[in-house]
């Protein structure tokens, strides 16, 4: 029987976990977009432009977001609610192996995702490593940001000394940079920013870190 949104929630808040659609950091395959880099991809997914469905992992303070022993693709990304029981389409402790066809996300895992298998894709995560939920339907929360701050974004080509400029190129190339939460505050000005700090869940707020419950993300009564 599959589960409801209240039910998903309480799974959520038994657990302390946050469900974030992650901008990769480094960008993996997929579905080639025009300058789909940092923040143009959260950009997209907050304006609700990716309803069929967005790979997701559920991470929680203390999770390690750097390094190749991680437990997410990157360290920013929007965080995501449900609008019904509909919005979540898979889950699994490893990578579902989703892609994208015509603007909707599939998975192999076709299964009804159960009261075990949504716990059991979130106990038995391995170390240094993520899930993947699948999520469409969904209701941006916010913006989620933590240390390192790390994304992928496109940069001027570099100049080669002694080529002449007529020679050079011109086309924006893709690399790794590192921002701030004043940076990012101003690129998403019309939404709250969310964080670990010190093992707890947090919100930004004028340059501080105000810890939150974690029912002000996702109320587990039913309204």
């Amino acid at each position: 029987m599959s589960l409801t949104k209240p039910e998903i929630y309480e799974l959520l808040h038994k657990h302390n976990v946050i469900i974030v659609h992650f901008s990769g950091c480094p960008k993996g395959s997929g579905v080639e977009r025009y300058d789909h880099m940092y923040p143009n991809d959260l950009k997209f997914v907050l304006e609700g432009n990716a309803q069929g469905g967005l790979s997701c992992s559920t991470v929680k303070p203390c999770d390690c977001f750097h390094g190749i022993e991680r437990n997410a693709t990157g360290c920013i990304g929007v965080v995501l609610g449900l609008k019904d029981e509909t919005s979540l389409k898979a889950v699994s402790p490893d990578d579902c192996g989703s892609s994208e066809n015509l603007g909707v996300r599939e998975s192999w895992l076709a299964n009804e995702v159960t009261a075990e298998s949504a716990a059991a894709s979130i106990l038995n995560r391995k170390s240094g490593t993520y899930n993947e939920w699948i999520v469409g339907n969904y209701q941006p929360l916010g913006i989620f940001a933590v240390n390192p701050f790390e994304v992928s974004a496109l940069f001027p080509p570099p100049r080669i000394p002694e080529m002449p400029e007529e020679l050079q190129g011109t086309d924006l190339v893709p690399g790794i940079k590192q921002t701030t939460l004043t940076e990012i505050s101003g690129l998403f000005q019309d939404q709250l920013i969310f964080s670990f700090y010190y093992g707890k869940l947090c919100r930004w707020e004028e340059g501080t870190m105000q810890e939150i419950s974690h029912d002000e993300l996702y109320r587990t009564e039913v309204l």
